[in-house]
């Protein structure tokens, strides 16, 4: 039986949102909170109160990880390291001005400044605090998911692997020196098509926040 001790303080999270809800992404590059599409939907990744509830999760044991968000921004910047590897990953939403329900992205943009690796992922999507019906469905660009009338897609790089466990993917990215490669998870609400065309979304949500930040 789990403990308290088992899990991670609140404090020892980061929080990337884009105005309408927010992920809580663990020091160890594991997004472990996030609820679609609002605030008060319910989760999709739910492994901050329960470990089987869902995540989607760094796998680099043999990394030295730092992070911290970018200045002025909501976007967390993991940075990996071994003698001969310097990667990094940047996590982000894409806000946008709007309550209408629209189609919304996370994203996990990832680049080598030095030497090559393989970087691997779990992703474990539990929709409905793990209680929903779920249709599954994958091919080498993505893994696509049916709930009820709504739909969540994993966008993939080329050349990823793809591994099926019991209730979880392992997802091997292979990346080298100068490489830049994203993973985009992204929600479509009833009656809504995917809008994701391999799309670089960074410049556009620092220049958002930025100015959001002067604001205050």
């Amino acid at each position: 039986m789990a403990t308290i001790a088992d899990f991670q303080a609140i404090e020892d999270y980061y929080i990337i949102g884009d105005l309408r809800t927010a992920a809580l992404v663990s020091k160890e590059g594991s997004i472990d909170w996030l609820c679609l599409p609002y605030f008060d939907s319910a989760s999709i990744f739910g492994k901050l109160l329960d470990r089987s509830a869902g995540c989607l999760s760094l796998e680099m044991p043999d990394y030295n990880i730092a992070a911290s968000y970018i200045k002025d921004t909501a976007i967390v910047e993991f940075r990996l390291a071994t003698s001969k590897t310097e990667l990094s990953i940047k996590d982000y939403m894409v806000p946008k001005k709007t309550t209408k329900t629209t189609t919304q992205y996370l994203i996990r943009q990832i680049s080598a400044q030095k030497g090559s690796a393989e970087i691997k992922f779990k992703f474990q999507p539990k929709p409905g605090y793990g209680l929903a019906k779920v249709k599954a469905t994958n091919d080498p660009s993505k893994i696509k998911l049916t709930v009820g009338e709504d739909s969540l897609t994993l966008h993939l790089p080329s050349e990823t692997v793809i591994n099926t466990e019991d209730d979880y993917y392992v997802i091997s990215i292979p990346i080298k020196a100068k490489d830049t490669k994203q993973l985009v998870l992204e929600y479509m609400p009833k009656g809504s098509f995917s809008g994701y065309r391999d799309n670089d979304f960074e410049k556009d949500t620092e220049r958002f926040w930025s100015e959001w930040v002067k604001q205050g």
